[in-house]
């Protein structure tokens, strides 16, 4: 159960899913006299968001129900993310912490964009260390809270086989659903495209081919999971379709969708009807 106190008297309350880097409604709940409850559900451990009224006012939290079986927590401010505290819970101590030096960081980081009294190269150099402060401050919280979901999904932030196509997902359980529950896979599934897609219009023109090939046979071990990187990497390559006259993207869509949804790549995994409602349409959006 999920429930809390906030400084509006009245409203409604949001309660999302994350799924890499995308959040979904899953339910709301009135506030009266300041509180709010959600129905009990059952919950995948992982990052959730809360927001009131409307997106913009939101706060992504950690719900493990191994820890507690009521979630409890208390708002002192309208914006939600400006403070709050949830009642013994180490995972939103942890959740809390990172995004609290996140939102500094950001600041700082727009704060470096918009001043022009700083050559181009100076400002880079500054976005440069604040990033790299931002990851020492999360080997930190790796180092002190290790059991934590957060500091689970801040461990597995760079693969520690960077540079060895092959092994570059080892550190990763792919059987274990909550490595979707953040934006975990998303990055890392974005890093691998950079560093060791090798792609070569003359000599290596089926490269990417190959990376959803390589991605989707360790993704197999868990359907979800299955799903998830199908629809992640679909997603990306439409997106670049959109934006480019080379038709390689499409083709890759359609590769995903015939191949994978549709088609028996997947072998026994099974794709639900909501992803594959997901994947016709992404082809109904095509040009032609």
């Amino acid at each position: 159960v999920i429930k809390g106190n906030v400084k509006s008297v009245s409203g409604k309350m949001y309660l999302y899913e994350i799924l890499g880097s995308e959040s979904f409604l899953i339910d709301s709940a009135i506030v009266q006299n300041k509180s709010f409850q959600f129905k009990s559900r059952n919950f995948v451990l992982g990052y959730y968001k809360l927001a009131l009224s409307n997106e913009s006012n939101s706060v992504e939290i950690v719900v493990n129900s191994n820890e507690n079986s009521v979630l409890d927590i208390n708002f002192s401010q309208y914006r939600l993310a400006t403070d709050y505290s949830v009642k013994n819970s180490e995972e939103n101590k942890v959740k809390k912490m990172y995004n609290q030096k996140m939102g500094e960081i950001e600041k700082q980081v727009n704060s470096n964009k918009r001043n022009t009294s700083l050559s181009v190269d100076l400002r880079r150099q500054k976005n440069t260390d604040l990033q790299q402060e931002l990851l020492d401050y999360a080997n930190e919280l790796v180092k002190l809270y290790p059991t934590t979901y957060t500091g689970k999904v801040l461990s597995y932030a760079v693969s520690p086989y960077q540079d060895v196509s092959h092994k570059f997902f080892d550190d990763i359980d792919f059987s274990d659903e909550t490595i979707i529950r953040s934006n975990l896979m998303t990055n890392r599934i974005q890093q691998y495209m950079i560093l060791h897609s090798n792609y070569d219009a003359k000599n290596n023109p089926y490269a990417f081919y190959d990376v959803v090939d390589y991605i989707m046979s360790k993704a197999k071990q868990n359907d979800r999971v299955a799903e998830f990187c199908m629809y992640n990497m679909l997603d990306g390559f439409y997106n670049t379709a959109a934006t480019s006259t080379d038709p390689m993207w499409s083709d890759l869509c359609n590769y995903i969708i015939d191949e994978y949804f549709f088609g028996d790549a997947c072998g026994e995994v099974e794709i639900s009807d909501l992803m594959k409602e997901r994947a016709t349409k992404f082809k109904d959006l095509q040009i032609g």
